[in-house]
């Protein structure tokens, strides 16, 4: 067995010519062609690689044997004189490459042998460089934009395209966009762009930003502040959000509030559903009579009523749960199951806003305190429970208002989604539960 020989030159028809240098040549009284034994060109290249080629051969007398080297692309030979093939300067994408060797002892050739062709494969695209914005994205706010910065590079001049992929805290996110009402503080997000030629997907890139969160004024002298409102025309108004409707997951709504005194009239704490009719996505007050009876209800839908539960001038939690899980409803006073209704009917959400201590007509105005109002997704209470004074937030979060600014006319919701309510009337006031 011979190794490639290093003395090179030029043969007829420009064809690379290697000599094999046989160490252990013997005078032969007849000659006997040498042949080649290997010829292997490696592994299909992309357009950017090199062939180089595996090539053995023998001579049977010992003699040293020269190489004849014969390239082609397409079927169509090429002037090259080294021994390897560079695609940046010969071959493209699905170009198909043939490399002929004829060995000779200089005394006579030996057979042609031709490679297997090998086809020039493609070149996937590199990664792109990627942008996240806005920089430092406020929770509830700012939604997130994922952009190409630089473009990915194609060697084979591809036009390409990409995906973009998002997913917060290590969850898939379905959509390219992520509406500012999406985000939560703390939360992580990461854009993943993947290029893709039309034939191969290249190296993906990634960037990460974690949400902060939103800069809420608290003036509160004490830490915990909360509105009084009239009984007469102060409520807060919060405009529709989809997140806010009731949905077949379930919804609680929960708050603490003090009534000055329990009179012939509903006193509303939270409303969704604003329009002059009398259907609403839910609705949570004190109801007309009984004066001291509890409310929770949709309508056209379902009503939970509890009778002779409230008392004035004290501090009670009380809670409404929509549970289609369990198809009931259910009020809590104080952490404690007071009733339930079976479900007669499924809810429809609404497009209409959400009020705070009044209802749609500017009737049923809450005449009292009302701190700490929270609406979560799903059925949080399935059975009695010691309420929070102070409310905090977590996954299942869908608004939280802790009203302790104790300044201006916003109610800022601290769940990070950013529903922020506007105050009409009601005032600051340091009671609270």
């Amino acid at each position: 067995m011979l190794g490639i020989g290093l003395m090179l030159a030029c043969g007829q028809d420009n064809a690379l010519v290697v000599f094999v240098e046989n160490d252990t040549a013997t005078p032969t009284t007849s000659n006997t062609p040498p042949q080649v034994t290997r010829l292997d060109l490696g592994s299909a290249p992309t357009t950017d690689g090199v062939i180089a080629p595996v090539i053995e051969a023998s001579d049977a007398d010992g003699d040293d044997v020269r190489l004849e080297l014969r390239w082609s692309i397409n079927g169509m030979p090429i002037d090259h004189t080294s021994e390897t093939l560079d695609g940046s300067a010969w071959f493209d994408r699905d170009d198909i490459i043939v490399l002929t060797v004829t060995p000779s002892d200089g005394l006579s050739l030996g057979e042609s042998i031709a490679s297997e062709p090998l086809t020039v494969r493609n070149s996937p695209p590199t990664a792109p460089e990627i942008v996240i914005a806005p920089e430092a994205p406020e929770a509830g706010i700012d939604g997130l934009s994922c952009t190409v910065a630089v473009d990915a590079e194609d060697a084979d001049g591809d036009t390409v395209t990409h995906t973009i992929d998002w997913s917060r805290d290590g969850v898939a996110w379905p959509d390219e966009a992520v509406p500012g009402e999406e985000t939560r503080a703390g939360e992580v997000w990461t854009c993943t762009v993947l290029p893709s030629d039309g034939t191969d997907s290249g190296e993906a890139a990634s960037a990460w930003i974690t949400i902060e969160d939103s800069p809420i004024p608290a003036a509160c002298p004490d830490g915990n502040c909360a509105l009084r409102f009239d009984g007469v025309d102060d409520y807060v108004e919060v405009a529709h959000a989809d997140a806010l409707s009731i949905s077949t997951d379930g919804l609680t709504v929960e708050a603490w509030v003090y009534f000055d005194v329990l009179k012939g009239n509903c006193m509303t704490v939270v409303r969704k559903g604003t329009s002059e009719s009398a259907s609403f996505e839910y609705w949570l007050h004190k109801n007309w009579a009984p004066e001291d009876s509890l409310y929770w209800g949709s309508w056209p839908a379902w009503t939970v009523v509890d009778f002779e539960a409230l008392s004035q001038q004290v501090w009670h939690h009380y809670a409404g749960v929509y549970d289609p899980d369990h198809d009931e409803a259910r009020v809590y006073l104080d952490g404690e199951e007071r009733t339930t209704a079976m479900l007669s009917s499924t809810v429809e959400a609404g497009t209409e806003g959400l009020r705070i201590g009044i209802d749609w007509d500017l009737g049923c105005a809450m005449d009292g305190v009302i701190d700490e109002v929270r609406i979560s997704l799903g059925a949080r209470y399935t059975e009695d429970f010691i309420p929070q004074t102070t409310f905090s937030t977590d996954a299942d979060t869908l608004a939280l208002y802790h009203l302790d600014a104790y300044t201006g006319t916003t109610a800022y919701d601290h769940s990070g989604l950013g529903h922020h309510g506007t105050i009409i009337g009601a005032q600051w006031t340091t009671e609270s539960p």
